[in-house]
């Protein structure tokens, strides 16, 4: 780690090396395509993030500032963009998060998804209380 880094920036780095998924296993080669960790670090800080919400968009494996970023926007949480679902680009089922850091969705199709999500719930949960009644 070359350079002095600001606390939160540093705290930041440290969150993206010990994420297993992102990181080889070397504090500088990354499974994402991303080469350089304190440019990343710098790119979630950029955005406004903290040590603790980049953590949470990680466990979402939602690994773009970026599309956290726009999540956020959209008045979305990580914890929204940890469900899983199979719609989007690539024919493959992942959390919603890192479809669209990996561009294989848009925010706003991740929105819709996630309404349809949630009107299943609540169809589901409907019928839970009609047959609890009967």
């Amino acid at each position: 780690m070359a350079g002095i880094m600001e606390p939160e920036i540093k705290a930041i780095f440290e969150v993206l090396c010990a994420d297993e998924e992102l990181s080889c296993g070397d504090s500088q080669e990354l499974t994402c395509g991303v080469q350089d960790f304190q440019k990343l670090a710098q790119d979630w800080y950029d955005c406004g993030f903290t040590s603790l919400t980049v953590k949470s968009w990680l466990a979402a494996r939602c690994y773009s500032a970026i599309a956290a970023k726009r999540f956020e926007e959209a008045g979305l949480t990580p914890e929204q963009a940890a469900e899983t679902t199979d719609k989007g680009l690539g024919g493959y089922v992942d959390t919603i998060g890192y479809k669209v850091a990996n561009r294989d969705m848009t925010t706003t199709e991740a929105v819709d998804v996630l309404e349809d999500l949630r009107q299943k719930k609540v169809a589901q949960q409907t019928a839970l209380e009609a047959e609890e009644g009967e």
